[in-house]
């Protein structure tokens, strides 16, 4: 699916919902929208998401674990 030619793919900064930390890990809910474009035609999804975080021995975070799902399909993905 994304070795289409010509397919661009954009993702908005994530519209974070909830942040919840629980010594060093936390856990992330968001929505990423998704515009997708190919031979003229243009397509907006959101995806709902969710990512797990650990802290570092340094301090930062990083993300150990994510999942995401589209509620409506993206048409130019189809």
């Amino acid at each position: 699916m994304l070795a289409k030619p010509g397919l661009q793919l954009d993702y908005d900064s994530p519209d974070i919902r909830k942040i919840i930390v629980f010594g060093d890990i936390a856990v992330v809910r968001l929505f990423w929208t998704l515009t997708a474009q190919m031979r003229g035609e243009s397509s907006v999804s959101t995806e709902a998401g969710m990512d797990i975080f650990k802290r570092q021995p340094d301090g930062k975070w990083s993300i150990a674990l994510f999942i995401s799902f589209s509620a409506t399909p993206n048409k130019v993905l189809q």
